[in-house]
């Protein structure tokens, strides 16, 4: 007893110490996290100052252009012609007459609809108005057009007459109308001048407060990082390469007596679209819970290389701080939030990259009034660029699965992930649909420099994107490679194709 005592005690000694430096680590992260996101979000939001300075200047200098337009016109009137003068002034006159022609032509042309029968209860027109009938409202047409013409000859005659009648001089008001025009011309330069270097004072001292701002705060970052880094060593020994995102180590999951996942193990390179693929109940879903978290695996490593190319040792972590370490999933079924807009739903995705706090967001203060100047465009660019800009105001009720597929995907992206893990993106998609999911999933991963890992049973789009590809069945690891050799293997095509 003493003796089994004896020996267990060095092992349980070694836990706690890992559990401890664990702790601390997961201390230090979040001043990590925090430090890093206060410093983004203050410089994300000095070219947005500068913008909204500029934008004030254009708003100040289009208020007096219009009071110039205004005092010019109020000029000109006095040495235009009588006749272009009676245009300009008789133009917004005129629309409302022909408006009002307009509906007296409709409200004939309905009547006689109405009297042959042509008109269904809804005013919809199934048929054509006899041609007695249609020559009578081109008769009537014309008359309109005739009588409005006339009308408007009236109002010019008298507008003209009471013009010319009166005393105009016409060079004296030309003259003055030129001379106010230049003076305004350089009135407008000394205005945009003198806001421009008001502007540019500003956002000088505003600049020069941040920048030490930041100075400070990556100071601070990089003491952190290293502390952290210290004490990952010490938490444990492992160090990914660099060039691999993920790793497996004989990961295993039971649930009693079920085996879902028997000691599966690969690695996930940086930068690739990985694709696990198995039947039905393979355990390739457990695989992404377990990775996330949403299971506790029960023996096995899964490690992975943060942004920072520092190695974490995932299964220490909870579920609610996995998405902390860069790393965003998706699920099987939709989980867009109905009750907000498309636009919303990618601004929630981004809730870890908030410097401000619960009250912040209570009375929405200056900081999280930045903070959503800056994660705004940036969402906004997401969805331009996934050709969902139309839809930033609408809700995703109703809307056709694909277009819900590619909002998910426009959140992942939200998130600053570095690993993206993908649950059956393809399905319930046709054909089309598929294909234009598999162009998109490739610029992903190109544009984005993201390493993205799905499961999928399309095996059309596995073996089109993804660069190396594991096979599973009953947890149990059959194959890993490229799609080719994939493809080839007796032991996938026995278990996954049904080939004897």
């Amino acid at each position: 007893m003493n003796s089994t005592t004896r020996l267990s005690r060095p092992r349980f000694g070694e836990r706690l110490k890992e559990q401890y430096y664990f702790f601390i680590r997961q201390i230090d992260e979040t001043r990590v996290e925090r430090l890093g996101i206060r410093a983004g979000m203050i410089e994300q939001y000095m070219p947005i100052r500068r913008e909204r300075l500029n934008s004030g200047i254009e708003k100040k200098l289009a208020l007096f252009d219009y009071a110039a337009e205004k005092e010019l016109s109020a000029l000109q009137d006095k040495f235009l012609p009588a006749e272009e003068l009676f245009k300009k002034k008789y133009a917004q006159k005129e629309d409302a007459l022909n408006k009002q022609y307009r509906l007296k032509f409709r409200e004939y042309r309905q009547k006689l609809r109405r009297a042959e029968g042509v008109v269904d209860a809804d005013n919809n027109l199934p048929g054509e108005l006899a041609p007695e009938s249609a020559k009578k409202v081109e008769v009537y047409e014309a008359e309109l057009e005739a009588e409005k013409k006339r009308i408007i000859q009236k109002a010019a005659d008298q507008f003209i007459k009471k013009e010319t009648s009166g005393d105009r001089d016409g060079a004296e008001a030309r003259s003055r109308w030129e001379e106010r025009k230049k003076e305004l011309a350089e009135e407008r330069d000394r205005l945009k001048k003198g806001l421009e270097a008001k502007a540019d004072a500003e956002y000088r001292i505003f600049a020069e407060h941040n920048e030490k701002r930041i100075a400070r705060i990556k100071e601070k970052l990089n003491a952190e990082r290293r502390k952290s880094e210290a004490v990952t060593t010490k938490s444990h020994t492992l160090v990914l390469p660099e060039d691999v995102a993920l790793r497996l180590d004989g990961l295993c999951m039971y649930f009693g007596g079920l085996k879902a996942v028997d000691g599966l193990s690969f690695d996930v390179k940086k930068g690739e679209i990985f694709g696990l693929i198995g039947p039905n109940g393979s355990g390739k879903t457990t695989v992404f819970n377990c990775i996330t978290q949403f299971y506790k695996p029960t023996s096995g490593e899964i490690w992975f290389n943060d942004r920072y190319g520092t190695t974490l040792r995932l299964n220490k972590y909870a579920v609610h701080n996995i998405i902390k370490t860069g790393i965003v999933r998706t699920f099987q079924n939709i989980e867009l939030v109905a009750e907000l807009t498309v636009l919303d739903n990618l601004l929630i995705a981004a809730h870890t990259q908030y410097h401000s706090g619960f009250i912040s967001h209570m009375f929405f203060t200056p900081t999280l009034k930045r903070e959503t100047e800056v994660l705004t465009p940036k969402a906004l660019g997401i969805l331009e660029e996934m050709k969902l800009l139309h839809l930033k105001d609408a809700y995703p009720v109703g809307m056709p699965y694909g277009v819900l597929k590619r909002i998910e995907l426009a959140r992942t992206l939200m998130a600053d992930a570095s690993l993206i893990i993908l649950d059956e993106p393809a399905a319930g998609l046709n054909e089309k649909e598929t294909e234009e999911l598999t162009e998109l999933l490739k610029q992903i991963s190109r544009e984005y420099e993201v390493t993205i890992f799905l499961v999928e049973h399309d095996m059309g789009l596995v073996m089109d994107i993804c660069n190396h590809i594991c096979a599973i069945s009953f947890g149990k690891k059959l194959a890993y490679g490229v799609p080719k050799e994939i493809q080839e293997s007796k032991d996938v095509q026995e278990a996954y194709l049904g080939v004897e």
